[in-house]
């Protein structure tokens, strides 16, 4: 005898029942049929409008890792799954399994997620269309909507927030925490962005190809605050091409310190923020820099940085040419005393 199957829905589809075709209880064709979540029942419709209703197929309260007849239930709300499909299971549009390709060590919670995957493993995406256009790329975490979702080959990214990494292609290895944060990124690699708009337009420093940079937070940040001073690596065996220092004390009599606050409301705006800051202008240093700077950061020209710590060997060099000159002051104090009291 032929089989239909019968989704047994409450609003969501919970399983399905396979049924004989034709005959059914009291000789009658099976239509359709519902599932009452509250008493646990299923009832069939036939085809002359009377129904036959099951006892509750929910499985003993006691023992919810026992298989009732279409699944495992949760009593509460007589939820059901069906615990053999090797399909993606489908939840108010929401897939939960592996995603496209069907691979096993990938996890996939999320509309439209994961949905272009062919051999890409070791996958894990959550939220609307995460890793919606993976194609090879593995070992991609994506968390939030739209993570990581324009992501083809790339591999070995974490994205954690609302549209971060959005428009990755092919860039890995970058990791990526925030609203928006690293959202601009395209190829590059092992990037770290870390909050709100981090690494993106509105940070200090916007990431789209170029690899193995640190952004953390946003252009709206006043102060950053750390317990201890930074412990920066300096070992002589990972440097080479060494030259003097070009600069010393002309340079540091050159340099003009300022006091100044940031604007408020942006470039544009002539209000300060209330905070009053001691430090120096790029553009003067470059100036005196020249070509090829190094204190100061030309890479992005609309946003010029200066590296203060660049300043402290100049400020050695600077030292030690007064040291030279007090030394040799004191040579020429000395011989003038012993001519006078020659």
């Amino acid at each position: 005898m032929a089989v239909y199957t019968v989704s047994i829905t409450d609003g969501t589809t919970l399983s399905s029942l396979a049924v004989s075709a034709g005959r059914g209880p009291k000789g009658k064709g099976f239509t359709g049929g519902s599932y009452d979540k509250f008493t646990g029942k299923i009832t069939f419709t036939s085809n002359d409008g009377i129904d036959f209703e099951t006892d509750d197929i929910r499985p003993d309260p006691q023992d919810l890792t026992s298989p009732g007849p279409i699944g495992t239930s949760t009593p509460e709300i007589g939820a059901f799954t069906d615990l053999s499909s090797t399909n993606d299971a489908l939840i108010h549009e929401l897939t939960v399994g592996r995603g496209a390709g069907s691979l096993s060590r990938n996890t996939v919670v999320g509309y439209d997620a994961l949905s272009s995957n062919t051999t890409g493993t070791e996958n894990t995406a959550s939220g609307y269309r995460a890793l919606r256009e993976n194609t090879t790329g593995g070992r991609n975490t994506a968390t939030g909507y739209l993570a990581l979702s324009s992501n083809t080959t790339g591999t070995e990214n974490t994205a954690t927030g609302f549209q971060a990494m959005l428009n990755n292609t092919t860039g890995g290895l970058n990791t990526a925490t925030g609203y928006l944060a690293l959202n601009s990124n395209t190829t590059g690699n092992n990037n770290t962005g870390v909050g709100f708009k981090a690494g993106g337009p509105g940070s200090p420093f916007v990431i789209t190809t170029q690899s193995d940079r640190i952004v953390m937070g946003n252009n709206s940040h006043t102060d950053a605050y750390i317990k201890v001073s930074w412990t920066v690596t300096s070992d002589a065996r990972d440097k080479t091409e060494f030259a003097p220092i070009p600069h010393g004390l002309s340079f540091i009599n050159a340099i003009e310190p300022t006091e100044y606050q940031f604007k408020a409301g942006g470039r544009d705006s002539e209000q300060g923020d209330g905070k009053r800051r001691y430090g120096f202008l790029a553009q003067d240093v470059l100036a005196l820099e020249g070509d090829n700077p190094v204190i100061v950061d030309t890479e992005d020209p609309e946003n010029l940085k200066l590296k203060e710590s660049q300043i402290v060997p100049v400020l050695v060099n600077a030292v030690k040419e007064l040291s030279s000159q007090v030394e040799d002051l004191k040579v020429e104090v000395k011989n003038l005393k012993e001519t006078e009291n020659g």
